[in-house]
C-alpha cells in the first residue's frame, strides 16, 4: 500500500499520519539536513501576558514598564538539535532587525551565561548553553540554508536580500499552513 498510495498509507496512522499525508508524496526530498550546519531553523513565539519589568535606561536608574506582549526568537540547528541563539523582543511584533540580529548571533556563537541571576538558588546547569559556548569550534561556522516560515519580517529586504548575501545562505520559506516542515523549532515552542 506505501508503495501504490501514499496518502492511504500515511492516514492509516491517525493524527500523526495526517500530518504525512498533508507533506507529501513518501518521495525523499530535494532539501534533507543530514550534516551539521546544513540547515538551521529560525521562529518566535510570541507570549500576550501582563507583567511589569523594570528597565535600567541609565546605569543605577530603573524604570518601571508595563509590558503586554513580549516574543523569544531562537535559531536551532537542524541536524544536531542545538541551539544557535535566543533573544527576547519587547516589543508588538518582530522586526527585520529582530531577525537580522539573531542571524548574527547565531553565526558569531558568542552567547555567554549572565554572570548575575538575581533569582536565588537558579543557576545554569553543568555543560549547558549556546552551541557556541558549549563547542567555541564552531563559532562562524556558515549554514548552507535557514527555514523560515512567512512572517512579514522574513520577507524583509534587510533579511532575504542583504543578510543572504553577507553570509551566502539559500532560504527556505515553506508551505504556507505547514509549519510541520520546521518540526524543530516548532515543537521546541509548544
Amino acid at each position: 500500500v506505501l508503495e501504490t498510495d501514499y496518502i492511504r498509507a500515511s492516514l492509516s496512522l491517525g493524527s500523526k499520519g495526517l500530518t504525512h499525508a498533508r507533506l507529501g508524496s513518501g518521495e525523499m526530498g530535494l532539501i534533507d539536513a543530514n550534516i551539521p550546519f546544513d540547515t538551521i531553523e529560525l521562529d518566535a513565539y510570541k507570549v500576550d501576558k501582563f507583567c511589569i519589568m523594570n528597565v535600567e535606561p541609565l546605569p543605577g536608574i530603573y524604570v518601571p514598564r508595563l509590558i503586554e506582549r513580549f516574543w523569544l526568537l531562537g535559531v536551532a540547528e537542524k541536524s544536531t538539535k542545538g541551539f544557535l541563539a535566543c533573544r527576547f523582543v519587547f516589543s508588538s511584533e518582530v522586526r527585520a532587525q529582530d531577525v537580522h540580529d539573531i542571524l548574527i548571533d547565531a553565526f558569531l556563537g558568542d552567547w555567554k551565561p549572565m554572570s548575575y541571576i538575581s533569582v536565588k538558588d537558579l543557576n545554569y546547569p553543568p555543560g549547558s548553553g549556546m552551541m557556541g559556548y558549549i563547542l567555541p569550534e564552531i563559532r562562524n561556522m556558515l549554514w548552507s540554508t535557514v527555514s523560515l516560515d512567512n512572517a512579514m519580517a522574513h520577507h524583509a529586504n534587510k533579511v532575504k536580500e542583504k543578510l543572504r548575501q553577507n553570509l551566502g545562505f539559500s532560504i527556505n520559506y515553506g508551505q504556507l499552513g505547514h509549519p510541520e516542515r520546521r518540526w524543530l523549532i516548532e515543537n521546541t515552542f509548544k
